[in-house]
């Protein structure tokens, strides 16, 4: 991005943090248990099964309760990410489709996600491989299982483009649309998209 690039995203930033103040001293990208027993409760509260295995996974995708990740120019589906798992609640698309234009709108970059919807017996197993991820069962299990959580890659971003996504994020937080988790073993951005207003 050459100087005027740059010049226009930090008018962008001031103009984000002017308009959209985050008054909410809750609102945060730092993850913890209590994010994920939140994340659970909201789940509960709005009729968010979590997914059994992968034949639950294609009685909802029958269903239209998940539909394909929306892979275009805006938004890329990492190569490495499982064709049966490239699916997500459809409000979870619609409001990732939002956010990805924008940014491709400003950047003329596509965000990448690298995760989206996993299974309990999927997500035992990842765990087995990776302690960092979250359990499959209990007040703490991954949001993932829910169907509405995407996680985007940040390792390719530049600066501005991390400060961009990190603002969304957390004007979206304080409108209670959605969690939000930077993480920094993975290096993504997991997210969890509430089918309402979770306050």
């Amino acid at each position: 991005m050459g100087k005027e690039g740059g010049t226009m995203t930090f008018l962008l930033l001031i103009f984000l943090f002017l308009i959209v103040p985050i008054a909410n001293a809750e609102v945060s990208l730092n993850g913890s248990g209590l994010s994920l027993i939140f994340r659970n409760r909201v789940a509960d509260l709005q009729d968010l099964t979590a997914l059994r295995d992968e034949t639950h996974v294609s009685k909802f995708r029958r269903l239209k309760l998940l539909i394909p990740l929306p892979e275009n120019g805006f938004l890329k589906v990492d190569r490495r990410l499982g064709k049966e798992l490239r699916y997500s609640r459809p409000w979870a698309n619609d409001f990732f489709l939002e956010m990805t234009r924008i940014f491709f709108g400003i950047f003329r970059k596509p965000h990448i996600v690298t995760s989206a919807v996993r299974y309990i017996e999927y997500q035992e197993d990842l765990r087995m491989r990776n302690k960092n991820a979250a359990p499959a069962r209990g007040p703490k299990a991954s949001s993932h299982l829910r169907g509405a959580t995407w996680d985007l890659a940040k390792a390719w971003m530049t600066p501005g483009e991390l400060a961009w996504t990190r603002i969304y994020l957390l004007r979206e937080e304080a409108k209670c649309r959605i969690d939000a988790t930077e993480e920094w073993t993975q290096l993504v951005f997991d997210i969890m998209v509430f089918k309402k207003q979770a306050c």
